[in-house]
């Protein structure tokens, strides 16, 4: 049982992270002038430096819109159970900042 509360602990951290890093990713796509890649840099750098140790097999999207910017993380938290996977996902989405004439 206590290995069950455990497991939940690290699901729940890993989701954090998760969205923590889709958070500061949508951050960095959406400033004015920003570079194609900037979203996707932010968040790796962000899973690099928060979840490395409880969210494997990490993957980022980056859905640039007209007006909106949307980022994807997705991963696996770490499993302290066998046969278990449990997967996570973090959304953000935010509008694109423009120039005010």
């Amino acid at each position: 049982m206590l290995l069950v509360v455990i497991q939940f602990a690290l699901w729940a951290h890993a989701s954090h992270v998760a969205a923590s890093a889709a958070r500061g990713g949508a951050d960095a796509a959406r400033v004015y002038g920003a570079a194609p890649t900037a979203g996707d840099d932010a968040a790796r750098l962000i899973l690099a430096q928060l979840g490395g140790t409880v969210l494997t097999g990490t993957g980022v999207q980056l859905d640039r819109r007209p007006e909106t910017v949307t980022v994807t993380v997705t991963g696996n938290a770490v499993s302290l159970l066998p046969g278990i996977s449990l997967p996570v996902t973090g959304h953000a989405t935010g509008t694109l900042e423009r120039p005010t004439p």
